[in-house]
C-alpha cells in the first residue's frame, strides 16, 4: 500500500512587522553596536591584538600581496623521501617547491635524511630562503634506544582478581593485562566528540615493574574482574609491603615478580574485594617526556646525530624542531606514569596518587563517590606541568642554541593545562579552524627566538 506525502506550500505573503517589533530590533542592534565598539576599543582587546600581531602579523590584502605573497604568507609542505634519495634530486625537489611558491618544508616523516641528504636539503633551502622543519629520526628516537631503558616512555597496566569476604588470597601477583586503549581522549560519541587517530600498537614489553598492590572493597553487583567494577575508595588497603619473592630486575631496580598472601576482611560477610597489582612498563623506544633524565637522553641523541655542518646550516636557516600531535610523535603524550610521578603528584595536589591508582583506569574502575573524575583531572594538571617543565622549556632553550625554534602541536585535553602553566605565552598559541569544526584543541605552539 502506497502512501502520499502532502507538501505544504510556503505562505505567499510576508509576515507583517509591527511597529513594536521594529523598534525592538533597532534597540537591539544599537546595543550590539555599542557593545562591539566598547569591546573593540578596550585595553584588554587592544593588548591582545598587539601581542598577536607581534608573532602572527597579518599582511594587508591588496593586488600586490595577492599575486606575489610575502614568504611568511606562503604555504609549507611535508617532504617525504625514500632512504635511497639522491642528494642532487633532493636539491632539485627543493628548487621545484620554491618555484611553486612553497616557503617551508618539514622533513623526517617516513625516512629521516642521512648526513649527505640533510646537508643537500639545508644548503639549497638556505640558498632559496626556504625554512626547514626537522621531525622524527634523532629528534625522537635515539639510535639503538631500548623500550626497557629505565628512562623510556612508560605507562601503567594492571592485573586484578576478586576475593570474597573472609577468603585468603595466596599466590603470584596478578599479571599485567594488555594495555587498554589510550586514555584521556575526548569522547568518540556525545558532546565534544571527535575521531582520534588510532594509537600505534605498543612495542613488545620484556619487563613490567611492580608499582603497588592495592585492595578495594567493591560493589557485589559490579565486581567482576573482566568488567567495569565499582570500588569504594575509603576501603583501600595498601598490600605492597606484604609482597614476597621479589627480584631487582625491573625499572630502577624494582621487582618484576612477586607473591602475595592476604586475608580479606570477613565483614561485611557478603562483600567482595578486588586485589589489583599495578605495573609500569615501556610503551615506546623513546626517552621519557616527563623527566629531566629523558630530556637529557633526547638532547644527547640529537647532539650525536646532527653533525657540526648540519648544525651550522640549521643556524643559518632559522627553521624549527617539530613535534606532531600523535602521541608517538611526542606532541600529545598520553602516558599515565613516569618514574617520579608519585612525588610530583603529591607535591602538586597534596595527596598521594598510590591509594587511588585505580582511578587512572576509567574503562575498568569507577569510584563509588565519583572522586575518580577529580583524580584524573589532577593527573592532567600534574602531567601537563611535568611535560612543560622537564621537556618543552629546556628543549626550547636547546633549540635556541641552534638558532631554531620549537614547534609543538598538542591536541585533546592537554592545551588548557599547558596554558595554565604559562607555556607557551598565550600570544604564541594559534588555534586552527579544526577546533571550531570538531571541538578538538589543535594549536600550533611555537616558541620565540631571542632577539639579537
Amino acid at each position: 500500500m502506497s502512501s502520499r506525502v502532502r507538501l505544504r506550500s510556503a505562505p505567499t505573503t510576508r509576515p507583517r512587522v509591527t511597529h513594536l517589533s521594529s523598534r525592538f530590533l533597532l534597540i537591539a542592534l544599537s546595543c550590539f553596536l555599542q557593545f562591539a565598539a566598547v569591546a573593540h576599543s578596550s585595553p584588554e582587546v587592544s593588548k591582545l591584538r598587539t601581542s598577536w600581531n607581534a608573532i602572527n602579523p597579518v599582511t594587508p590584502l591588496n593586488r600586490q600581496s595577492f599575486f606575489d605573497p610575502d614568504m611568511r604568507d606562503r604555504p609549507w609542505v611535508r617532504l617525504n623521501m625514500p632512504a635511497t634519495a639522491d642528494p642532487s634530486e633532493l636539491k632539485a625537489e627543493v628548487e621545484g617547491l620554491h618555484a611553486s611558491g612553497i616557503a617551508g618544508i618539514e622533513v623526517g616523516q617516513g625516512t629521516f635524511p642521512n648526513e649527505e641528504q640533510l646537508v643537500a636539503i639545508l644548503e639549497k633551502a638556505n640558498e632559496l630562503g626556504i625554512k626547514v622543519s626537522l621531525s622524527h629520526g634523532p629528534t625522537q628516537y635515539p639510535l639503538g634506544y631500548s623500550i626497557d631503558d629505565d628512562n623510556a616512555r612508560k605507562t601503567l597496566a594492571f592485573g586484578n582478581i576478586v576475593v570474597d569476604a573472609g577468603a585468603i588470597f595466596d599466590g603470584p601477583l596478578p599479571s599485567p593485562k594488555p594495555p587498554p586503549t589510550i586514555q584521556f581522549r575526548v569522547p568518540r560519541t556525545g558532546a565534544g566528540a571527535h575521531l582520534t587517530v588510532p594509537p600505534s600498537p605498543p612495542e613488545p614489553q620484556t619487563r613490567s615493574t611492580l608499582v603497588a598492590v592495592l585492595a578495594y572493597r567493591c560493589d557485589p553487583k559490579a565486581c567482576a574482574s573482566d568488567q567495569r567494577a565499582i570500588l569504594d575508595p575509603s576501603s583501600v588497603v595498601d598490600l605492597t609491603s606484604l609482597v614476597s619473592g621479589k627480584n631487582s630486575a625491573g625499572i630502577t631496580g624494582g621487582t618484576t615478580t612477586g607473591h602475595l598472601r592476604w586475608s580479606a576482611p570477613a565483614s561485611p560477610p557478603d562483600s567482595k574485594w578486588q586485589v589489583i597489582a599495578f605495573w609500569a612498563h615501556g610503551v615506546f623506544a623513546q626517552p621519557d617526556l616527563f623527566s629531566r633524565e629523558g630530556f637529557e637522553q633526547l638532547v644527547a641523541s640529537m647532539d650525536a646525530a646532527l653533525s657540526p655542518r648540519v648544525k651550522e646550516l640549521m643556524r643559518l636557516n632559522r627553521g624549527d624542531l617539530f613535534y606532531d600531535s600523535h602521541t608517538v610523535d611526542r606532541g600529545s603524550p598520553d602516558e599515565i606514569w613516569t618514574n617520579d610521578l608519585e612525588a610530583a603528584f603529591s607535591k602538586t595536589t597534596g595527596y598521594s596518587v598510590i591509594p587511588v591508582l585505580a582511578a587512572l583506569f576509567p574503562t575498568a574502575f569507577v569510584f563509588s563517590d565519583a572522586s575518580d573524575r577529580r583524580i584524573r583531572n589532577d593527573l592532567y594538571a600534574v602531567r601537563g606541568d611535568l611535560w612543560i617543565n622537564t621537556q618543552l622549556v629546556p628543549l626550547e632553550e636547546w633549540a635556541h642554541s641552534l638558532n631554531t625554534v620549537l614547534r609543538v602541536q598538542p591536541e585533546g585535553r592537554r592545551l588548557p593545562s599547558a596554558i595554565k602553566s604559562g607555556w607557551p605565552p598565550y600570544s604564541t598559541v594559534r588555534s586552527t579552524s579544526r577546533f571550531l569544526l570538531t571541538m578538538r584543541w589543535t594549536p600550533i605552539c611555537r616558541s620565540h627566538l631571542p632577539t639579537t
